[in-house]
């Protein structure tokens, strides 16, 4: 894939800074596709958005940097482009603790806690 150019990095800036305007934590979740094999130009494009999103003052979440999700298993995958049962239940785990720890760190103040469980 090639980078991010101008007009997505000026989009993605404006969507960060409207989305900070509520006040709220704001996070971008890379959700999974199959990748039987790890890509140089897939991870330098992640790469480059995290680190927007970040300088932005949001959170970028990959579930494929833990260990808690494979994108290489595919009993996690319906198709390259699609999460099985199995892969929808290992995210939304991996995403409710991410989710939980920034919550309990104070970030999102008690409100996570109640929200969430």
């Amino acid at each position: 894939p090639a980078p991010l150019d101008a007009e997505q990095v000026q989009a993605l800036r404006a969507i960060c800074r409207l989305l900070k305007l509520s006040e709220s934590e704001v996070f971008f979740v890379d959700i999974p596709v199959a990748q039987p094999k790890p890509d140089a130009g897939v991870a330098k494009l992640k790469s480059q958005l995290a680190g927007l999103v970040k300088e932005e003052g949001c959170s970028y979440l990959d579930p494929t940097l833990s260990a808690a999700f494979d994108p290489a298993d595919p009993a996690l995958f319906r198709d390259p482009g699609h999460l099985s049962v199995e892969g929808r239940a290992v995210l939304t785990r991996w995403l409710v603790k991410q989710v939980y720890s920034r919550g309990s760190s104070g970030s999102m103040g008690k409100a996570a806690d109640a929200k969430l469980f």
